[in-house]
């Protein structure tokens, strides 16, 4: 992992000492993401443990949150792309005997390379196509819990489940500029074509995390002439 984050920046290094007039930008990206899930959302459903169980929380769509960090020359631009993204799901029943809970709750933190190509003139308002390929380090947390009111017994069961998807995320940015500061609207799609099967203490359980689906932000960038 760690050598992984240095080959990032080596690169982005020599990209710099080769572009005299190369400009720094920061970006903030916060966005909304849908998630497939199609391995967690049929996890989820197979839980019969109690009777009448109901699905509360079905891995919707939620908040995710990036930061891209580069440089441009020109139409072109550089650098690499941190993220966040999380959704989770729960089947649950409470009555007056006790209350059941199963929960799965799934992150993932994105690393990436980008490369971004300005399509339209440079002006107050611009079109640039993206290119993100990368990898999404998985963290999924499964719990259970069960409470009997008559008993006043309890019983928690929890396991964490670890694995890395491959994807690449191809996207439109149309960029408005305020000074030095431009803010920015950002479309598109994340795809992974290699999913492995996510481990459990170091062995292969049945089912991936699939976080395919669409992505929007609303992003604030920042300049710095070199």
């Amino acid at each position: 992992m760690k050598s992984r984050i240095i080959m990032l920046f080596v690169v982005i290094g020599i990209f710099v000492s080769q572009s005299a007039k190369a400009q720094f930008f920061v970006e903030y990206n916060l966005g909304y993401g849908t998630f497939n899930m199609a391995d967690l959302k049929s996890l989820l459903s197979k839980d019969n443990t109690v009777e009448g169980l109901k699905t509360t929380n079905n891995f919707p769509g939620y908040f995710t949150h990036g930061i891209h960090a580069g440089f441009m020359k020109g139409r072109s631009s550089f650098g690499i792309n941190l993220g966040y993204q999380n959704t989770g799901g729960q089947r649950a029943l409470e009555d007056y005997s006790g209350e059941y809970k199963y929960q799965i709750r799934a992150k993932g933190y994105k690393t990436a390379l980008f490369y971004r190509y300005r399509l339209s003139k440079a002006d107050k308002l611009s079109l640039f196509a993206e290119v993100a390929p990368g990898a999404i380090f998985n963290d999924v947390n499964m719990k259970s819990s069960l409470y009997l009111t008559a008993s006043e017994q309890s019983k928690k069961d929890e396991a964490n489940l670890k694995g890395i998807n491959i994807f690449v995320e191809p996207a439109l940015v149309a960029r408005y500029q305020i000074n030095k500061m431009y803010l920015q609207l950002h479309a598109g799609y994340q795809w992974s074509p290699i999913k492995p099967k996510l481990n459990y203490n170091g062995n292969k359980t049945t089912v991936n995390a699939d976080w395919d689906g669409l992505r929007i932000s609303l992003d604030f960038v920042v300049t710095l002439q070199k």
